[in-house]
């Protein structure tokens, strides 16, 4: 049996559901559009963060964030 010690940060929204952490990670190659990780690094975060500016660039460039 293997354990993972770390849970995916992901969410997907599929067909009108919500899908999260492995489960959206796999959705995210038929539906990337709608498929978001690196979640967790906006939570807390100002807006002029340089950080969260560049990963919101990098993976989320269609989107305003």
């Amino acid at each position: 049996m293997t354990t993972q010690r770390k849970t995916d940060n992901a969410i997907s929204f599929y067909n009108n559901e919500r899908v999260y952490e492995g489960d959206a990670v796999s959705k995210r190659t038929k539906n990337a559009r709608n498929s978001f990780v690196f979640l967790n690094k906006f939570l807390g975060a100002l807006e002029n963060d340089s950080d969260v500016i560049s990963i919101s660039k990098k993976n989320y460039e269609d989107y305003l964030i």
